[in-house]
């Protein structure tokens, strides 16, 4: 009987023993490493149920593809082997994604405030910030860095171009307050005429337009070959493009040029002008 007993202690014993062995895993920190060799730390801690979820709490599969921003059981509990780790991850593609739309929407919001300001000042801050600045004429788009600093013009920043904030690189477009602000008359001239006779319904006359004039075949580059599409006054549209030609013994003209002036309305466009050369 004390043998029986000496030997249920001796039991016992060693099973608390066991137990505490169970529970003196420290979990490590696995926070902010990728996922994959998140999952390789654990099994290696002998921890062998690892579970990953994204942030919005759906499954993820490829660990390879994310990066672990929070653990539970937190770094540093102690658990058995049996126990599921649960890694919160963060798919990588779209944080960077999400990280670029940021730089790119902060570096816009930046960019608007400096239209209107002196465009030299604006290219110092910018080359200060570790911007490569190209400077362009708004409408010309001559190259204008070397004469920004240089006081023969006031030259004003009127837009940007071509911004890419992660390798910061953007092209200002400049001009002259004149300029500014006759591009803002000319820009509501326009709103006005688009507004009666929309520029699609005005390319569309001269095209039938140009059909009538040259039966044997008239085709209008109105979509590739634009060279003008500008509102003279509210009531006008000055259209240029190029064209191809056809006449009755089949010979083609390509790439010539047709002008023409459209008024009237969106039901009723007019040409009142029309020239190809």
């Amino acid at each position: 009987m004390k043998k029986s007993i000496a030997s249920i202690a001796g039991f016992l014993l060693a099973a608390s023993l066991l137990g505490c062995a169970q529970n003196d895993i420290d979990v490590p920190d696995v926070v902010g490493q990728k996922a994959d060799d998140a999952k390789d730390v654990l099994m290696d801690s002998g921890f062998y149920s690892v579970d990953m979820v994204e942030e919005a709490g759906d499954a993820a599969s490829v660990a390879a593809a994310y990066t672990v921003v929070g653990q539970c059981p937190q770094a540093g509990d102690k658990c058995t082997v049996s126990d599921t780790v649960t890694l919160t991850v963060r798919n990588d593609a779209e944080a960077k994604a999400e990280e670029k739309k940021q730089a790119d929407a902060a570096a816009e919001v930046m960019l608007d405030g400096m239209k209107g300001s002196s465009a030299a000042e604006a290219y110092d801050a910018l080359i200060s910030d570790g911007y490569s600045v190209e400077v362009l004429h708004a409408v010309s788009k001559q190259d204008y860095s070397s004469e920004i600093n240089t006081g023969e013009a006031e030259w004003l920043v009127s837009g940007y171009d071509g911004l890419n904030a992660d390798k910061k690189r953007v092209t200002i477009l400049v001009d002259t307050q004149e300029g500014i602000d006759q591009r803002a008359a000319n820009a509501a001239v326009r709103e006005v005429l688009d507004g009666k006779l929309p520029v699609s319904n005005a390319w569309t006359a001269v095209k039938s337009y140009g059909k009538q004039q040259y039966p044997y075949g008239f085709k209008l580059h109105d979509i590739m070959g634009i060279l003008a599409e500008t509102a003279q006054d509210e009531n006008t549209w000055f259209l240029k493009a190029t064209c191809d030609v056809t006449n009755e013994y089949g010979a083609k003209a390509k790439d010539l040029v047709c002008e023409a002036e459209v008024a009237g309305t969106k039901d009723s466009p007019e040409v009142i002008s029309f020239t190809v050369y």
